[in-house]
């Protein structure tokens, strides 16, 4: 025991250094809605303070646990960041275990069993991203936004994942710095049909979205183009509107007008530009 004040004075005791931060990265990220859909990464990062004793240290090894408010989010996945995967010339590290939970997400990584490779966080460095959905029943009609954290815990997993870095072989507990996420509507949206973004809804819409799928033709907003609201753009969705136009059939799913609005199905579709909305 280092702090022992019988071996406090050894040369050969050396008490483990201080001054490393676990930093969460603030987010803003948009939502419909309508349908409560958005998503968003956070970048996880870890720093050491200058001041530290025998810094900057060559770390061997983390551990952490990363938790949230599940009526908002959700995990996707955790990446690892450059410094951790290219380690031991690419191959990553030795091992390194990932949990997603309700709550929140923990890692434990240790970058070589051999004990030859090392991270020294001389500078805030990446060591990998979360990324999150939101949970469509906390933001549905919410026209106002919310703010939530991204909080590092010592109580996620069984047993609980704790936040440390090793060093020599030591576990240092890590500061903390908690991310926020600022979730904002999405504004703007669209006007199904309107695929040529004149803020009407006519034959030259069709026209202009088979240029786009068969003549290369630019397409910027691929859910004003789906006309039929599938998901997906094809011929028949300028089939479904000029039917629309002109033989009696079925209308436009919304967002069908007057105004614009965002899509109500979650889709994979997305619009890069729309210009007919304020």
């Amino acid at each position: 025991d280092c702090n022992d004040p019988d071996c406090a004075a050894d040369p050969n005791c050396q008490a483990p250094p201080s001054g490393f931060t676990f930093i969460a990265s603030d987010e803003t990220a948009d939502y419909s809605v309508d349908t409560g859909v958005g998503s968003f990464s956070a970048t996880l990062s870890v720093s050491e303070d200058a001041s530290a004793s025998g810094y900057p240290n060559d770390t061997q090894g983390f551990s952490f646990g990363l938790s949230h408010d599940p009526s908002l989010l959700a995990v996707d996945t955790f990446t690892e960041g450059s410094a951790i995967s290219g380690l031991n010339n690419g191959t990553g590290p030795d091992f390194i275990d990932i949990n997603n939970f309700a709550d929140g997400v923990t890692v434990g990584c240790v970058y070589s069993f051999s004990n030859s490779a090392f991270i020294a966080f001389a500078a805030p460095t990446a060591i990998g991203a979360v990324s999150y959905d939101t949970v469509p029943g906390g933001l549905i009609g919410n026209n106002v936004g919310t703010t939530t954290g991204l909080n590092w815990s010592d109580a996620l997993g069984t047993p609980p994942v704790v936040n440390i870095l090793v060093v020599n072989g030591q576990a240092q507990p890590a500061a903390f710095d908690n991310g926020i996420v600022t979730l904002e509507p999405a504004i703007g949206g669209f006007l199904r049909g309107d695929f040529n973004s004149d803020g009407g809804r006519n034959i030259a819409d069709c026209v202009s979205l088979l240029a786009g799928l068969f003549t290369g033709g630019p397409i910027l907003c691929q859910d004003a183009g789906d006309a039929n609201d599938d998901g997906s753009l094809n011929v028949a969705d300028p089939v479904y509107q000029l039917a629309w136009l002109f033989s009696g059939g079925p209308a436009l799913p919304a967002p069908d007008g007057p105004g614009c609005g965002s899509d109500p199905t979650a889709d994979a579709l997305d619009c890069a530009s729309y210009d007919a909305c304020p």
